[in-house]
């Protein structure tokens, strides 16, 4: 009732003033990370190594909120993986985040397991 659905993959929801929803979709070879860019938000890239990631090509805002992230493993069998949010700039339009089965001890997911993000950034524009 409240939300208009922009050309650009984002959100925006007028009950609460200029709010952009983020979507990221990523798959994983064991190693890197590659952009799912036919699910995500357009302008988001994803940078980092074996568990330590970063993202950058988020809206500019006064304010953003990790809302949630997950790692959908490729094997039923496979090793359980954290997702870990560490940092985010909404004022720089960049995020960090690290994989792992331990926390603090960053490990990539397994071969072909799915990583999900959602983040809200508030003011924007």
């Amino acid at each position: 009732m409240f939300e208009e659905t922009n050309t650009n993959n984002t959100h925006v929801d007028k009950a609460r003033g200029r709010v952009k929803w983020v979507f990221i979709q990523a798959v994983s070879d064991g190693t890197l990370l590659t952009l799912d860019a036919a699910n995500s938000s357009p302008g988001i890239t994803i940078g980092g190594t074996t568990g330590d990631y970063t993202i950058a090509g988020l809206p500019s805002g006064a304010f953003a909120h990790w809302v949630s992230g997950f790692v959908m493993l490729a094997e039923a069998t496979g090793v359980g993986a954290c997702f870990l949010p560490e940092a985010i700039d909404a004022s720089a339009g960049t995020a960090a985040f690290e994989t792992s089965t331990t926390p603090g001890t960053a490990a990539a997911p397994t071969t072909l397991s799915r990583v999900y993000i959602t983040i809200v950034i508030g003011r924007t524009g």
